[in-house]
C-alpha cells in the first residue's frame, strides 16, 4: 500500500510538470468521479426537478462533467476511411473535427480520459462484407445472428481465430493513435458464458486482451465489461473493471460489489480502475436520491474508483443519467487509502476537503460526528454531528 501511495505522489508531481498521460490525469484527478457509459447526462437533476442540459451547455461541456468516458467511436466525429467496422484508417476531415473536438473537452476537464468501444464480440452486418473471414459461421457457412436483443442486425465476429484477434487489435490501435482516445473498452466480457458461442470459458478473451496490449503498448487504458464478475484469466493485460449492473437482480449484495472493487484495484494492471455503475432499485428511477448517493459512496470509500448512477438497461438508451449537484461537490483527493470492507459500518473515509461516508443497506442508521463544522452535500446543513439510514450515504465539506 505504502508502494502504491508512493506512485500516487509521484504522479502528483509529474502532473504539476505538465505531464499528459492517461495514467497521470487518473492519479490526478478530483473526487467524486463520475464516468459515462456509452450514453450522456440528459438532465441536471436539482431541487427535484429536471432541467434539460441540451438546451443549458454544448453536448462536450456536458460530455467534459465526467472524469471517464467510454464511447462509439464515431461519437466525437470520427468517420472510417472505408466505412469498416474494424477501420485502421480514417476519414482526414472528420479526423481533425474529432481531434479538435477533444481537445476542446480536454481543455473543459483535463482529467477527461475517452476510450473507444471495441466491436470485439459482434459488429453489424453491413459493416463487413459478407464473405469475410472474420464472422462467425454456422454448420451451413451461414453468419450467426447476435443474442442479447440486438435485433438480429449484429453478427458475431470469430475471435477464436488469429486474424481476427489481429484486425481487432490493430483497430484499436489506430483509435489510440489518432489521438481522439486514449483506449479502448471491451463489452460483455466472462469469462463464464456457457451460451457464448464463440468463448464460453474466457480463454479467447484473455487471448484477445494479450494481442490488444501488445500492440498498443503499456500507455493505453484498457476496460472491459464484467458486469458482476472478476476477468481473473485477463486481468494482467486490463486496466479497468466497468461493473455494470449494481443493483440488477443478478447483481444486489453490495457486499460482492465491495469485493470486487478491492479485487479489481489488487489485482488489475496499473493504474487500476474500477467503474461501478449502479441502477435504480424501486420505482422512482432517476429521482431515488438516496440510492444514487449510497452507490456513489459505496465507491468513494471502498475504492479509488468512478462511480455512475444510470438507468437500467431497456435497449433504447442503456446508461443515460441526469447529472446530479451531489456530484459537484468536490472532496480533493483521498488522504486515506480504501477502506477495509471488514471493518465496521459506516464506512468513512477522509478526502483534503471533505468526508465521504457510506452506511451499507443492512446496518443500523448511523451517527458520525467531526471536530470542526462541516456541511452535508445531501442536505446543505452545517454542523458537527449528523445521521445517515442505512442503503444511504453523504459528503461532509470543510466550508
Amino acid at each position: 500500500m505504502r508502494a502504491l501511495w508512493a506512485l500516487g505522489a509521484a504522479l502528483l508531481l509529474a502532473h504539476a510538470a505538465g505531464a499528459e498521460t492517461p495514467a497521470e490525469r487518473i492519479a490526478t484527478r478530483a473526487f467524486p468521479s463520475v464516468f459515462e457509459a456509452w450514453n450522456g447526462a440528459e438532465n441536471l437533476f436539482d431541487n427535484g426537478a429536471e432541467t434539460p442540459l441540451g438546451s443549458a451547455e454544448s453536448a462536450d461541456a456536458t460530455l467534459a462533467r465526467h472524469d471517464f468516458a467510454f464511447l462509439t467511436f464515431n461519437a466525437l466525429g470520427l468517420r472510417p476511411a472505408t466505412g469498416e467496422a474494424l477501420a485502421t484508417a480514417f476519414n482526414p476531415k472528420s479526423l481533425a473535427e474529432a481531434q479538435s473536438r477533444r481537445a476542446a473537452i480536454q481543455r473543459l476537464n483535463p482529467h477527461f480520459v475517452a476510450l473507444a468501444s471495441i466491436p470485439y464480440r459482434n459488429a453489424p452486418g453491413d459493416r463487413l462484407s459478407e464473405a469475410s473471414p472474420l464472422w462467425l459461421r454456422d454448420a451451413a457457412g451461414g453468419r450467426v445472428p447476435a443474442r442479447f436483443g440486438l435485433g438480429g442486425k449484429q453478427l458475431y465476429l470469430d475471435y477464436r481465430k488469429p486474424q481476427t484477434r489481429a484486425a481487432i487489435a490493430a483497430h484499436c490501435k489506430a483509435l489510440i493513435d489518432s489521438g481522439v482516445f486514449d483506449g479502448c473498452m471491451f463489452d460483455f466480457w466472462s469469462e463464464n458464458l456457457p451460451d457464448d458461442p464463440v468463448d464460453p470459458h474466457g480463454d479467447f478473451r484473455a487471448a484477445l486482451a494479450a494481442e490488444v496490449r501488445a500492440a498498443v503498448g503499456d500507455a493505453a487504458i484498457l476496460v472491459a465489461n464484467t458486469n458482476d464478475r472478476r476477468p481473473e484469466k485477463s486481468a494482467r493485460y486490463l486496466n479497468g473493471m466497468y461493473m455494470e449492473g449494481f443493483g440488477a437482480s443478478y447483481f444486489l449484495d453490495w457486499r460482492k460489489a465491495a469485493f470486487d472493487l478491492a479485487w479489481g484495484e489488487a489485482h488489475l494492471r496499473k493504474p487500476a480502475i474500477t467503474l461501478l455503475e449502479g441502477w435504480p432499485t424501486g420505482p422512482q428511477g432517476r429521482a431515488e436520491l438516496a440510492r444514487m448517493r449510497e452507490v456513489t459512496t459505496l465507491a468513494l470509500t471502498l475504492s479509488d474508483g468512478y462511480a455512475l448512477y444510470a438507468d437500467r438497461n431497456q435497449h433504447k438508451t442503456d446508461h443515460a443519467h441526469d447529472w446530479y449537484p451531489f456530484w459537484r461537490a468536490s472532496l480533493g483527493r483521498p488522504k486515506q487509502p480504501p477502506r477495509k470492507m471488514d471493518t465496521a459500518a459506516p464506512y468513512v473515509r477522509e478526502f483534503e476537503q471533505g468526508a465521504a461516508v457510506f452506511n451499507p443497506p443492512d446496518a443500523a442508521p448511523a451517527r458520525v460526528s467531526f471536530a470542526q463544522d462541516r456541511v452535508s452535500a445531501a442536505t446543505g446543513r452545517r454542523g458537527r454531528v449528523f445521521t445517515i439510514q442505512p442503503a444511504d450515504g453523504d459528503l461532509f465539506l470543510k466550508r
